[in-house]
């Protein structure tokens, strides 16, 4: 999950926490003390530098704030699964719940941490290998993708992976995967060929097309409802460097660039090598809109005729266009975002089809939205428009494949100060309302939120349509009979809340 606009810096507001020794957790249980006993050395208390790495490293300051009783650091599926039937059992005994991290790139505080309880921290399971016939990338579930990418591009092969840096392989495929590869190639969850899973019951299985099928397709887009994925199999691609970057404009050129953005949405435009993202933002410190393009060419052509209509290089403030490499267009998009530099980060998402009506209301809304949270000090306030994947219906997501493709918003504040979280709650609640509106009003309102972009109050689950929930809780009563990744991973889009 990443935004896509420049970030302007605040200053950073401290939130006290709560004293965690004071969680019931230590007065009564000695779950980490069990964990030691059967994981030497993988477990790490409060006073350790590993622990302290580990909580500190969270994209979200909300996150960074949360103190688990300890973190446990696996290196294998065999250690995990140790862990899980641990956890688990202590769970039914005790009511002790944990969280699963892979990248830790969520917002919300308790995505993938937990107060006073066990968060299994995944990054030491990064390993990353190429076949022997270059058709397939196996994939640890703590990588990142900056270290996919700079171990692939070398080689002169891709995958349909996060455009950050810093995002974590996990997380972004369980949850679907917008991908610069997407139109081409689809949803980063479609180009998983295998997965290797820890079950509630310590089993280790190895899921596929032929191998648990159900349990393979709920993990495209399920999240962590099902078990913890250790390896991913993806699909490799060819690819011997990119086109794109970042440019930024003024509000004068907003009318242009949102004609750019609809003609590319048209069918007729389609050009699966090409994905354009389109941001509109605004700061306390700028006070005026402004916009940015990310473009990217999966090809190193530059200026493709297909995205040549978003760039004006007279207007233009600023641009990074140029031939480069998955790793290095990663690394520079981790530049524009500061991560647990705010205690306050918000994501908000809506999704809709393409009708050319719809962009300059959106964008007047979105201009209209920054009023209600003008008076917040240090606010940075943003709204991106992208197209989505292509659509083949072959996840858990509940998309239409006639819809060809889709526009997802991601809606972005970051503040400091967490006093004036309500005020930006409720500013971006009715920005969203009011986008929805314009939508449903069109007729190309979709109920998808993508899970990744998605605020802990919308409804992801309930998005991805009727059957597909069914679908989803089939696979968890098959596959964790006791609820445990229900209730005792109480992080994440839950499947019946």
């Amino acid at each position: 999950m990443a935004s896509y606009v420049p970030y302007a810096v605040g200053v950073l507001g401290v939130w006290a926490a709560i004293t965690f020794t004071q969680h019931p957790f230590y007065r009564h249980h000695d779950t980490c003390d069990n964990l030691a006993s059967i994981l030497d050395n993988r477990v790490f208390a409060s006073s350790s530098a590993e622990y302290k790495e580990s909580v500190s490293s969270y994209f979200s300051f909300q996150e960074q704030n949360l103190q688990p009783a300890c973190v446990v650091q696996p290196t294998t599926a065999q250690e995990l699964s140790a862990a899980i039937v641990l956890l688990a059992r202590d769970y039914h005994d005790h009511g002790q719940q944990f969280a699963i991290r892979s990248g830790g790139h969520m917002i919300p505080g308790g995505a993938a941490n937990i107060h006073g309880g066990v968060t299994i921290d995944l990054r030491a399971m990064n390993d990353i290998d190429l076949s022997s016939d270059r058709s397939k990338v196996q994939i640890g579930t703590g990588a990142t993708w900056g270290q996919v990418y700079k171990v692939l591009d070398p080689l002169n092969i891709t995958v349909t992976g996060g455009r950050a840096a810093s995002i974590g392989v996990g997380g972004y495929l369980t949850g679907g995967g917008l991908s610069a590869l997407g139109p081409a190639t689809g949803w980063g969850c479609d180009n998983v060929l295998e997965v290797e899973v820890v079950l509630a019951s310590g089993e280790i299985v190895q899921a596929s097309r032929t191998s648990y099928p159900d349990l393979f397709v709920a993990l495209r887009g399920g999240s962590n409802n099902f078990g913890v994925v250790t390896k991913f199999t993806m699909a490799a691609h060819p690819s011997n460097g990119i086109w794109g970057g970042f440019m930024a404009y003024p509000e004068s050129e907003v009318p242009r660039q949102i004609r750019a953005y609809s003609d590319f949405m048209q069918s007729r435009s389609v050009d699966s090598l090409a994905d354009p993202i389109q941001s509109y933002g605004w700061t306390s410190n700028r006070r005026v809109l402004f916009g940015t393009n990310i473009l990217l060419y999966a090809k190193p052509h530059p200026h493709p005729p297909v995205l040549q209509s978003f760039i004006n290089n007279t207007t233009t403030l600023h641009s990074t266009l140029r031939i480069t490499t998955m790793a290095d267009f990663a690394e520079e998009e981790d530049r524009y975002q500061i991560p647990g530099f705010y205690y306050s980060t918000l994501y908000f998402t809506t999704t809709f089809a393409h009708d050319p009506s719809v962009y300059a209301p959106i964008v007047s809304e979105f201009n209209r939205s920054c009023h209600a949270v003008s008076a917040v000090e240090n606010m940075n306030w943003y709204m991106s428009f992208q197209p989505s994947a292509a659509l083949n219906g072959e996840n858990s997501l509940g998309l239409d494949p006639r819809d060809e493709r889709l526009n997802i918003i991601i809606l972005v504040a970051f503040f400091p100060s967490p006093e004036d979280s309500t005020v930006v709650r409720n500013a971006a609640n009715d920005l969203i309302r009011s986008i929805e509106e314009i939508t449903r009003a069109a007729g190309v309102y979709r109920p998808f939120k993508y899970l990744n972009y998605a605020d802990d109050s919308q409804d992801v689950i309930g998005g991805y349509g009727e059957q597909a929930r069914a679908a989803l809780q089939a696979a968890s009563r098959k596959y964790d009979r006791e609820g445990v990744f229900q209730s005792a991973v109480p992080g994440g889009y839950k499947l019946f809340a």
